[in-house]
């Protein structure tokens, strides 16, 4: 009977010992990295009433009969399944994903943590903040971060470019400029009689000179002389000037005083027989000619003459010639007989970058002798006042082509010397062939001295791919305060791909892709990346690792002993840790700006709670009950 009091007693304490893991299961719900135990019970046999026996041929076997001793408390297991990774912001508030504990010493033990909330100290070591643990690295060694820290630049070695290089030519091309209109030499219409003198004859005739017309009224008393004189005078009355009628072999010859296509003469009969009076035929016309002028040509043959040129007229020309040079020059007229032709070669000797020649239409073309950007002009005057009577009417010039220089696109980028100090390069391309570019480098003249800054034979297929570079590629510099030159090596792509730099179309977008040189730079923030690299981003851009961060696995985390603080110490029967690299051997990776959360199941625990309460109620029943049982036994004795 007393036994049944030992039994329910067992069954109290074994769940109350559940209530109390419950309740700490709860208590530690917003604990960061908690690990929620549960509990697993065992019964307890403690008398055999009756062993059992095997089967005989006439009887069967029969079962032995125990009486067990209650419960007890087998085992309390850790649950480590993954808890939930909460954002905080926090750099170094890490959380891992998947398995492994961070390591954490005091100098003479190592403890282990899934609760990642860590911070610097005042010697900026990397701790847990609960309790002042270092945080060790793979190195097994603390991790220390110098806010302080600089890193050295770093001299440019290497040149990459990319873009593209037009493939359409452009230039170089030769500067052109031409008279305005062209010149020209000719000759006047003219009718000459074929009769004797115009004598017997009264009656009017019509003359239509350069489209001008007059009437004449003939007088048979007129002798020859008096008749030509009689015709100029009306045409002078007319409007035009000179003498254009004349006589000739004792008959009369009428002449436009005009040269060239503009010039006609016409002949109508006013009185019929006035025109073979004079040895005309009414109806008869004739026109001048007009022709371009050559080299040979005379000054005074020129259909823009104005006046006659004679020795001693001064014709003067200014301009600027193809190297960019102011000319003024003058030509002195050494007589009537000058010709355009040494004119010509007159204004040549004084424009030594030029050539100036007459084309086949007599038009004077003016040609810069070398291709590129330059601002030809030539102008042609008369010498004013120069007393004599020579004049024309001078073209002007325009230019018909531009020169142009050849294609060439420009680009720059910042390079570093050894000591770090930043240079700006820059790159001019220039085409030498259709599909043959060099490239010239220069730099500052404070900053240094180009020691080689050329590189020839940039070459490009038809289909704009790249294909080879004249020489080694490389360019080199020597810069002020730096011991010795320093070489950069260009890498214009692969051989037969667009990969680096390109020729097509007739865009330009050449550009120096990257290049390996830096700055020296100061420590500005950290990041810890998935694998536990503490990371250093650094003023100059670049960024460094500092140290990183290490974890541990153990084949048996259960075994391992909680050692409060969110802290477990291993056990003999947690095994070895497994230390090294998260994310590798099992360990899982780092998460940075997060915070694991407790694993507690709250639901799970409630529900564990009321079985815990139940199993409580009706152990102690066994005991009341048991005491009732012993009450009555005590009654029969009274």
């Amino acid at each position: 009977m007393m036994k049944s009091f030992g039994t329910g007693l067992s069954g109290l304490q074994t769940n109350q010992l559940f209530i109390e893991l419950i309740g700490n299961n709860l208590a530690n719900v917003n604990t960061v990295g908690y690990r929620a135990d549960r509990a697993s019970f065992t019964d307890i046999f403690s008398q055999t009433v009756r062993n059992g026996s095997a089967p005989t041929g006439s009887v069967g076997g029969i079962n032995s009969m125990q009486v067990g001793g209650g419960t007890s408390v087998g085992s309390i297991a850790k649950i480590f399944s993954q808890g939930n990774l909460q954002n905080t912001g926090r750099t170094f508030d890490l959380g891992i994903s998947g398995d492994g504990f961070f390591r954490l010493s005091d100098g003479a033990q190592t403890y282990y943590s899934r609760a990642g909330a860590f911070g610097l100290d005042a010697n900026e070591t990397l701790v847990d903040l609960s309790t002042g643990l270092n945080v060790l690295g793979v190195s097994g060694s603390p991790i220390t971060i110098d806010s302080d820290e600089v890193i050295p630049g770093q001299a440019t070695e290497n040149l990459e470019l990319a873009g593209n290089l037009p493939g359409k030519v452009t230039g170089p091309t030769t500067e052109i400029a031409e008279a305005t209109s062209p010149f020209t030499t000719g000759t006047g219409a003219s009718l000459a009689g074929v009769d004797p003198a115009p004598l017997g004859f009264d009656g009017d005739i019509q003359f239509e000179i350069d489209g001008t017309t007059f009437t004449v009224t003939l007088n048979s008393a007129d002798n020859l002389t008096a008749t030509v004189a009689n015709l100029n005078s009306a045409a002078n009355t007319a409007g035009i000037g000179g003498t254009p009628f004349v006589e000739t072999g004792g008959g009369i010859t009428v002449a436009s005083p005009t040269l060239g296509t503009d010039s006609s003469i016409t002949v109508t009969d006013i009185d019929a027989g006035a025109a073979a009076a004079l040895g005309f035929t009414s109806g008869d016309n004739a026109e001048g000619t007009e022709d371009p002028a050559d080299d040979t040509t005379e000054l005074n043959s020129l259909l823009t003459s104005n006046g006659l040129y004679e020795a001693g007229d001064v014709i003067e020309y200014t301009g600027v010639d193809a190297d960019g040079t102011e000319i003024t020059g003058s030509y002195t007229v050494a007589g009537a007989t000058d010709t355009l032709g040494q004119l010509i070669d007159a204004i040549n000797t004084d424009f030594p970058g030029s050539t100036i020649a007459l084309d086949a239409d007599g038009n004077l073309v003016m040609t810069s002798d070398t291709k590129g950007d330059v601002a030809l002009s030539l102008s042609i005057n008369d010498q004013d006042g120069d007393g004599f009577g020579g004049e024309s009417t001078w073209p002007g010039f325009e230019v018909t082509t531009e020169g142009l220089g050849p294609d060439t696109v420009t680009t720059s980028i910042e390079i570093f010397d050894e000591n770090g100090q930043g240079h700006t390069v820059t790159l001019d391309f220039e085409r030498s062939d259709t599909n043959v570019w060099s490239l010239s480098a220069s730099i500052p003249a404070e900053d240094g001295s180009v020691l080689s800054g050329t590189v020839t034979d940039i070459t490009f297929a038809d289909d704009g791919t790249f294909q080879s570079v004249g020489g080694d590629g490389t360019i080199q510099f020597q810069f002020n305060d730096i011991g010795g030159p320093q070489t950069l090596t260009l890498d214009f792509g692969t051989s037969g791909t667009f990969d680096g730099l390109t020729q097509f179309g007739d865009s330009e977008t050449a550009f120096v892709k990257s290049q390996d040189g830096f700055p020296p730079g100061e420590l500005v923030s950290v990041f810890v990346d998935a694998d536990g690299t503490v990371q250093g981003a650094f003023s100059n851009g670049r960024v460094s690792e500092i140290d990183q961060i290490s974890t541990a696995t153990f084949s048996n985390p259960g075994g391992l002993e909680r050692a409060g603080n969110n802290l477990f110490t291993r056990s003999a029967n947690s095994g070895e840790p497994n230390s090294g690299i998260p994310g590798e051997g099992g360990r899982g990776v780092i998460r940075s700006g997060v915070l694991e959360v407790s694993n507690v199941d709250t639901s799970q625990e409630f529900v564990n709670l009321i079985i815990a309460q139940r199993g409580f109620q009706v152990n102690s029943r066994v005991i009341t009950t048991t005491d009732t049982i012993l009450q009555e036994l005590i009654g029969i004795v009274r």
